[in-house]
């Protein structure tokens, strides 16, 4: 017979036909979780080439931005936005000396850039390095992952016009960094 101290014996423990809820945090992560590393995989590697380096990478990634997203996990825009918001900030150091070369729409770069549609993640990298916090995420999100500035907005949770005028500063940061020398290195488009 157990002794009364020494807690429930293998026989008392509750039926394993029992049915448990998972608690709500865990189906939260279990939603969120994927999201984030899915997220992290196309800022680093949008195209693809390199699956099994970017998923492992935005992996490790995840798990850093979950440590620090607060407590309770829920499912509302705020943890989202919060969450998508952070990924971006781990990735941009990931980007340090990448040498992929993402194309991004005609049109979204100013024409003094002499942008024409395809962009070295390297320049990008240290283009948003030097920028303020909101407008890399912006840049990250639009740029590195190829979302539309629309769904960039919608994912951080800023407004269309916010996000429109983070990639304003960012074509702005390259144009002055070309005039300066320091890159990105676009070809000219002189008539």
């Amino acid at each position: 017979m157990a002794s009364s101290t020494q807690g429930p014996s293998l026989s008392e423990s509750p039926s394993q036909d029992r049915k448990y809820a998972r608690p709500a945090q865990d189906e939260d992560f279990d939603l969120l979780f994927p999201i984030a590393v899915g997220l992290g995989r196309r800022i680093l590697d949008r195209d693809g080439r390199d699956l099994q380096r970017s998923v492992a990478t935005a992996e490790e990634l995840a798990v850093n931005v979950f440590v620090d997203l607060p407590r309770p996990l829920r499912q509302d825009e705020k943890t989202f936005s919060k969450m998508c918001a952070e990924m971006a900030d781990v990735c941009l150091e990931a980007l340090l000396g990448d040498q992929t070369v993402v194309s991004v729409p005609l049109g979204l770069l100013p024409p003094e850039t002499g942008f024409l549609g395809e962009l070295p993640l390297r320049e990008l990298q240290a283009t948003l390095s030097e920028m303020r916090r909101s407008d890399r995420r912006v840049g990250l999100l639009v740029f590195a992952a190829g979302l539309s500035p629309a769904q960039a907005a919608s994912a951080l949770g800023v407004s269309l016009d916010r996000a429109l005028s983070s990639i304003n500063r960012i074509g702005q940061r390259f144009h002055d960094r070309q005039v300066l020398g320091l890159g990105p290195k676009f070809k000219a488009t002189h008539s």
